[in-house]
């Protein structure tokens, strides 16, 4: 079990500002909660749908020539 990193959810949210961050994702659907005393959201890698998980599986594209 891991938290995401700071950079990690502002990669994730596009967003810099906590409260943005919270509100993404609550749009995403990302269960997440706050850190009382900085107000920065907490989210749990294990909590991301497997498409939201970050530099996980990333498909190289299968280039093929036209003939």
């Amino acid at each position: 079990m891991r938290l995401l990193t700071i950079e990690e959810i502002q990669e994730l949210t596009d967003y810099r500002h906590p409260n943005k961050q919270c509100q993404a994702l609550v749009a995403m659907g990302v269960r997440f909660f706050r850190c009382p005393r900085t107000g920065r959201p907490k989210v749990l890698y294990e909590d991301l749908r497997p498409e939201d998980r970050l530099n996980q599986n990333k498909m190289e594209p299968k280039w093929e020539l036209a003939n």
